[in-house]
């Protein structure tokens, strides 16, 4: 399978977050493209597309159907217990870890934040998260 081009898909927000964010889906679109073994990219999501001007970083991993991948904001935001946006631009983003497989023509999956801390006592946050995800081949790469 090429993973190489343009997908979209969405994640959802699982237990642990507010009420008004547990089962909300979010939209996004990713662009992988290959870097030797592995893939590198791109991505955009309709939630935090406002707070950014550039899009995140990803790395992936593909073998046998199965799909892993990590995912970097342009900086540190989240979503708080009172289900408000926060941003921390001076601080690095956590880290997302994706992984899932191949179902007939999509890949599916879950999502989490492994607990992240700042070591900085004025930008000290805490983060732990999880959810589903699932995305779709938009622009197939055509090879000369």
């Amino acid at each position: 399978m090429n993973l190489k081009g343009r997908w979209k898909g969405e994640y959802t927000y699982g237990e642990g977050y507010p009420a008004g964010h547990v089962g909300r889906s979010v939209p996004f679109e990713l662009e992988l493209i290959p870097n030797g073994a592995e893939f590198e990219g791109f991505f955009t999501d309709e939630e935090s597309k406002e707070l950014f001007t550039e899009p995140g970083v990803l790395r992936v991993f593909f073998e046998n159907g199965f799909i892993s991948f990590s995912k970097w904001y342009p900086c540190y935001w989240e979503v708080t217990e009172t289900g408000e946006t926060e941003v921390l631009r001076d601080t690095p983003s956590h880290e997302i870890c994706h992984s899932g497989e191949y179902v007939a023509d999509h890949f599916e999956g879950e999502w989490e934040i492994p607990f992240y801390s700042t070591g900085d006592v004025e930008t000290y946050v805490e983060t732990r998260g999880q959810g589903t995800w699932s995305m779709w081949k938009i622009e197939v790469e055509v090879e000369n």
